[in-house]
């Protein structure tokens, strides 16, 4: 479903991203780690077509429009839950899933959005990405700042809609909680590289080893 080969991207004199071979399948979710600055938002940001490559080659089998989420979307504070999905839905917009994933989290449609508190926020930004027709879904620290009662009511609900719609699924965290409950695979980024990719148990040793070589270094 996407396919990146020979891609580099210079974002400055300190950073590059360089990907020789990456291949990601539908009905797959990649869990996406490493450190700050290592590459991960941009890796979504090439996929999503928000920036193009200095060179190499993207390809992306999608039926629709492809859109990275992170936690600085937003929506107009003063407006109601129920304007809002009128005005962003779609055809094939899943009204019965807005509505549902409300409703698991309890929130109310009627609800302004700048009533809500920062994790009814993310969550409703989270139900309204995925009541959209999507075929590949890039979740950038969609929980970053939500506490974790509200962050395993979501999870739950992003897991059983994975689940019903077998996207390819990109997800990036820094809580390896979330990746080990979501992911089928993990993709370990760190200096713009992909360094390692596998099983969820697999690569837990590995980017725990990574980081143990990561701060020998800065030690040294």
């Amino acid at each position: 479903m996407i396919q990146m080969d020979n891609v580099v991207l210079k974002r400055s004199r300190r950073f590059s991203l360089a990907i020789d071979h990456l291949s990601l399948e539908a009905g797959t979710c990649y869990g996406l780690i490493g450190r700050n600055g290592s590459g991960k938002s941009s890796l979504l940001k090439l996929i999503s077509k928000a920036i193009a490559p200095d060179r190499g080659s993207i390809k992306v089998n999608s039926q629709q429009p492809v859109v990275a989420l992170s936690p600085s979307a937003s929506f107009p504070n003063t407006m109601r839950l129920q304007t809002i999905a009128k005005l962003i839905a779609k055809p094939g917009w899943q009204e019965d899933r807005w509505l549902n994933c409300l409703g698991i989290l309890g929130i109310d449609a009627k609800s302004r959005y700048g009533k809500l508190s920062t994790g009814e926020q993310a969550a409703t930004r989270l139900a309204a990405y995925i009541a959209q027709p999507r075929d590949i879904w890039l979740l950038d620290e969609v929980l970053l700042g939500v506490d974790i009662i509200a962050s395993q009511q979501m999870l739950s609900m992003l897991g059983q809609c994975f689940a019903d719609d077998a996207p390819c699924l990109l997800y990036t965290s820094h809580n390896t909680s979330e990746l080990e409950r979501l992911a089928d695979e993990i993709l370990l980024i760190d200096n713009g590289q992909v360094q390692d990719i596998g099983a969820p148990d697999h690569t837990e040793n590995t980017f725990s080893q990574h980081i143990f070589k990561c701060l020998q270094g800065e030690a040294a």
